[in-house]
């Protein structure tokens, strides 16, 4: 059965394109405060947009409702407060709001009327119900209590096969120091890296459980054990990665574990592991979504560039994947992938080369 959810109004008065149609209202008229910007389409009005700073925004959303309208945007103050990041990345983030978080004063809501898809779009990604699974495969799932080292290697390991083993991380999952307000209690004031910005974990985990971005920054951090060796002492690979290659490395090891800490909606966007390696993801709290492609069968509308190093995707993680709880999955080098969480969650991850696949 689909999920069924009410989305609530858009605090701007922002509806979908349809709904004019449905009430037959123009669409044009509403745009009318738009001045020369009305002469192109809305998604181009946010692009240019886009370049503005927050002065120029707050100038604008006071020449017009429709203006305030696109002003406002979520999206466009998340740019802002990035761009002013200090030189070590540092952003902050209050009150529920980008837009709050830089000029300091709340949203209100007002009464402007204005049919946008372009604007809409995002508000109906953040509230509503996730996509069904029903129709899509699922993946092999394994109790870790009644699958072998050598069971997983034949079965998973050496057939490319990716695979949720439940029970793997068990014994780390019953640790509090993974709950939420552990963390913030003992760790609030440190630092982590989250999308290439600095966030007090404190602060990022007020801005992971209420924001209204579509897609949310989240934490992943290859540094955790600098900033919070009490976790790197938490952090153990489950017994079937105990033969990682990379260990024989000593100082040249690339980076090979992660923390990962986010809310609703955010996630990894579509792409094959970078280094070629394979990886193993252990939740420890939360939920979060997966949605795998064949190693030869690239996504509906995903461009890879020819080196294969970056690519054009043009729907959020939102749209993408379906529900599916785990424990510890184990992802392959070449398969194509995508991941979301379904709420707020703690999550370690690992990377390594095997002794099978490096042919010993």
């Amino acid at each position: 059965m689909e999920p069924q959810t009410t989305i609530p109004p858009h605090p701007y008065g922002v509806e979908p394109a349809g709904s004019a149609f449905a009430r037959n209202l123009s669409i044009a008229t509403s745009r009318r405060g738009l001045g020369q910007l009305g002469t192109v389409d809305d998604a181009t009005v946010l692009h240019a947009l886009g370049y503005a700073d927050g002065a120029s925004l707050c100038a604008l959303a006071i020449a017009s409702g429709a203006l305030r309208c696109f002003a406002s945007t979520e999206d466009l103050w998340r740019g802002v407060a990035l761009r002013r990041a200090g030189d070590d990345g540092a952003i902050t983030y209050r009150g529920g709001s980008w837009k709050q978080s830089v000029v300091g004063a709340p949203r209100a809501n007002v009464a402007k009327r204005l049919f946008s898809d372009a604007l809409y779009h995002s508000h109906r990604l953040v509230h509503a119900a996730p996509l069904s699974s029903s129709g899509l495969g699922s993946c092999a799932r394994r109790r870790a209590e009644d699958l072998s080292v050598d069971a997983f290697v034949e079965d998973f390991e050496r057939a490319g096969v990716p695979v949720v083993i439940e029970g793997a991380a068990a014994e780390a999952a019953a640790r509090d120091v993974w709950d939420r307000d552990v963390l913030q209690d003992r760790l609030g004031a440190r630092v982590f890296h989250v999308g290439g910005y600095a966030f007090g974990l404190a602060e990022f985990l007020q801005y992971a459980e209420n924001n209204a971005d579509d897609t949310p920054l989240y934490l992943f951090d290859k540094r955790f054990a600098e900033a919070a060796p009490e976790l790197a002492a938490a952090y153990k690979p489950p017994k079937y990665f105990d033969d990682d290659l990379f260990g024989l490395l000593e100082g040249r090891r690339p980076d090979w574990r992660w923390l990962i800490v986010g809310g609703a909606r955010s996630g990894s966007a579509w792409h094959k592991d970078p280094n070629g390696t394979s990886a193993w993801n252990a939740t420890l709290r939360g939920r979060k979504r997966w949605l795998f492609f064949p190693p030869r069968t690239t996504p509906p509308g995903v461009r890879p560039s020819a080196d294969g190093l970056d690519l054009v995707a043009p729907l959020s993680i939102a749209e993408w994947t379906p529900v599916r709880s785990i424990k510890v999955f184990i992802v392959h080098a070449s398969l194509w992938l995508i991941s979301t969480q379904v709420d707020a969650r703690v999550l370690c991850r690992g990377e390594g080369a095997s002794a099978l696949r490096r042919g010993a």
